[in-house]
């Protein structure tokens, strides 16, 4: 809808209120003005149709019967469930307009005091007027308009809403990620300040860029494909050094990352995880296998790692690991959405695809993301 428009429907200013409804009055006179046209060309009874014009000119009955009914009526009984009452004073309501309509008609045709037949003929006549395009069914054409136009402001509303909330519910999920790898990644750092190792520095320099990003970058609902997975890289090269040459890490990336863009802090709880409840707790020959497929419609990342032979206490099933994944999935990517997950004895394995969004020439990426999440 045009903005302009939309603003003259659903604003609440006097004159922009009278705008809309002399709209409704002129618009109904041209449509009953067609309809009689049709019917007394079709008749030929042409010469009577500016008569019955001029007739229809007279607003007086459907301007009292439209706005006693909707403003009224409806607003004192119908919406506070006073039904009876209600149904009791339409009826009265509209007899009384109705009478008024016929009045003005025979006031017009000179036929107050006419013959009883042909008085009776013009009371046939405007009686099918009066129930087919008369008061009543403009009345019901105005309450009609009126409601679709409060049900889609109601609808608006309550996407207004569900966005908000959804958008808190996600602050709220990724305010959980970043303490949770602050902290593990400075223990990291800490116990090689405490050995003086010269890698401290190197990786300080790599959590300094990696929390930039998460806090700065990551507030957008899109990010670059690019440098979600180069956090990646980073957070799991922070994680390995640890290990010396203990553990056993892959990484393949195949595709391209050139104008794609993803919803960011996804994959990180899903690595965070490998290393925390995985690689962390094997005490001999740990691994990790990250594999990153990249195609034009879709991100597949597989993720496997060693674990305990002992079932683990903690399982990743109820921490922030998973629930989180699951409801952001749930939040942004409803049913467009792939979530495996698989365990052994010995290993750990999980396969998520997301819809990845191209970007060129400055398209809006972000409405499409907002609106797959139904926001």
């Amino acid at each position: 809808m045009h903005p302009g428009w939309q603003y003259i429907i659903f604003t609440d200013r006097i004159p922009d209120k009278l705008i809309r409804h002399l709209l409704f009055w002129v618009g109904q006179f041209i449509f009953w003005a067609f309809m009689a046209a049709g019917f007394y060309i079709n008749s030929g009874k042409i010469a009577f149709l500016a008569q019955d014009l001029r007739l229809h000119s007279y607003f007086l009955p459907d301007i009292f019967y439209t706005y006693f009914v909707s403003y009224f009526l409806v607003r004192r009984y119908l919406l506070k469930g006073r039904t009876k009452r209600f149904t009791g004073m339409l009826v009265a309501v509209t007899l009384v307009t109705y009478v008024l309509f016929l009045f003005l008609r025979m006031l017009d045709y000179n036929m107050l005091f006419a013959g009883r037949e042909a008085q009776l003929h013009l009371m046939w006549m405007y009686t099918i007027k009066f129930t087919s395009l008369g008061p009543p069914v403009i009345c019901a054409m105005f309450l009609s308009l009126k409601f679709l136009k409060n049900y889609y402001r109601k609808t608006e509303e309550t996407k207004q809403l569900i966005s908000e909330n959804t958008q808190s519910q996600l602050g709220q999920l990724k305010a959980q990620i970043h303490p949770h790898f602050l902290f593990n990644t400075l223990s990291n750092i800490h116990s090689f300040a405490l050995s003086k190792s010269p890698v401290a520095g190197e990786l300080v320099s790599k959590l300094s860029d990696t929390m930039k990003y998460m806090i700065y970058e990551c507030e957008a609902p899109l990010v670059d494909l690019g440098k979600e997975l180069k956090m990646i890289q980073d957070y799991m090269t922070l994680q390995s050094v640890r290990y010396s040459n203990a553990l056993n890490m892959s990484v393949d990336i195949t595709g391209t990352t050139r104008n794609k863009k993803i919803a960011p802090l996804f994959l990180i709880p899903l690595v965070e995880n490998a290393f925390k409840h995985g690689t962390s707790q094997v005490l001999k020959d740990p691994w990790i296998s990250l594999d990153i497929l990249i195609n034009d419609t879709a991100l597949i990342m597989r993720l496997s790692n060693s674990k305990p032979n002992t079932e683990l206490r903690t399982e990743f099933k109820s921490g922030i690991g998973l629930n989180n994944v699951r409801k952001r999935l749930e939040l942004i990517y409803p049913e467009v959405h792939r979530l495996w997950i698989n365990s052994d004895d010995n290993s750990y394995e999980v396969e998520i695809e997301l819809p990845v969004f191209q970007v060129q020439h400055g398209s809006k990426a972000s409405l499409q993301i907002l609106t797959r999440a139904g926001v």
